[in-house]
């Protein structure tokens, strides 16, 4: 019981610092949004709902760029497939709730061992477990700095955790858990489940 009890404690906790992360960056997009001339809000908006611009790919490799920064001056671990593909569900996940659009095309499906965007998997699937090395010259991919926002905090929420932690944090969500194995999970699923778990109003 006391084991139990722990275990919800923590998840809740968990919860919470992720729902303080996305708050400030969705405060800090709607703060933009009201600072800005009509055209700029006009093209941030077209930029919005035109998300094909952006593929999982895209966002792959901003968080590998990323995680290689950290990893020169933090002396963060290398990010794994499996740990890539948990944080490509969480941008999405929360790009999905803060904004009410995709963040990329390709659909996610519910694999044994969570969320996975195929194309992205078979891509570093020789990685295995260990850590993604990225190519020579890598550098972070032209992001627009609102999305960039979300993504900072998206690896600031779910990057600080393992890769099997993240795993096992997506077989407790709804999403994962009420789509059948190797089908697609459903963006207004997703979209759900996070603006009534994650995103605060």
């Amino acid at each position: 019981m006391n084991k139990i009890i722990k275990t919800i404690k923590t998840a809740d906790k968990v919860i919470k610092i992720v729902k303080n992360s996305l708050k400030i960056a969705k405060n800090k997009l709607e703060y933009d949004l009201q600072n800005r001339t009509k055209c700029d809000i006009i093209g941030l908006r077209k930029g919005v709902l035109n998300m094909a611009n952006y593929t999982a790919q895209q966002i792959a490799d901003w968080f590998l760029a990323y995680n290689q920064l950290q990893v020169g001056e933090d002396g963060a671990e290398l990010i794994s497939n499996l740990k890539l593909q948990k944080l490509l569900y969480y941008a999405q996940g929360s790009y999905l709730g803060i904004t009410g659009e995709k963040l990329f095309d390709e659909p996610i499906l519910a694999w044994k061992h969570g969320p996975v965007v195929e194309s992205i998997y078979y891509r570093y699937r020789d990685y295995g477990y260990h850590g993604i090395q990225p190519e020579e010259g890598f550098a972070l991919p032209d992001i627009d700095k609102d999305t960039e926002a979300i993504l900072e905090s998206v690896y600031a929420s779910f990057g600080q955790f393992s890769a099997w932690k993240l795993r096992d944090m997506t077989h407790e969500e709804d999403p994962w858990k009420e789509t059948p194995q190797s089908s697609e999970i459903s963006t207004k699923s997703i979209k759900k489940y996070f603006v009534e778990h994650y995103i605060e109003s």
